[in-house]
């Protein structure tokens, strides 16, 4: 990331975080013969984002279970997408997207448990 480091201040972007970890996946760009009668190719990539959305969250909820502190970080992933040299070097195969990142590290801020405040949901039974 030393290319960008400077001008992006890139550490800053990832909390100088020890580690950072980035999902990717390679892209669904047909619907396998077997689903094509129920499904479509939208539906089969809100799929892998949904799954995607699972993994960032089991693992932020991991983190804090041994009280680490996690952040998506998002913005990073734009320009792995666009720096296909930037996305060889980490490692993300060939054919993969990279799709969203996490940062894990300690807080210097200390984790406090707060209740939720009923009035930051919206609730309605069918």
């Amino acid at each position: 990331m030393s290319r960008y480091g400077k001008p992006l201040n890139i550490s800053s972007v990832l909390y100088n975080a020890p580690v950072y970890i980035v999902i990717s996946a390679p892209l669904v760009s047909e619907v396998p013969e077997a689903f094509k009668d129920a499904i479509d190719l939208d539906f089969c990539n809100r799929s892998l984002a949904w799954t995607i959305g699972t993994m960032v969250q089991n693992i932020q909820l991991r983190a804090t279970d041994l009280g680490l502190a996690s952040c998506p970080v998002n913005g990073t992933v734009a320009g792995l997408i666009h720096d296909k040299e930037l996305s060889q070097k980490i490692s993300i195969p060939q054919g993969y997207t990279p799709l969203t990142s996490v940062v894990i590290g300690k807080s210097k801020t200390p984790y406090e448990v707060r209740e939720a405040r009923k009035d930051n949901y919206l609730v309605s039974f069918v």
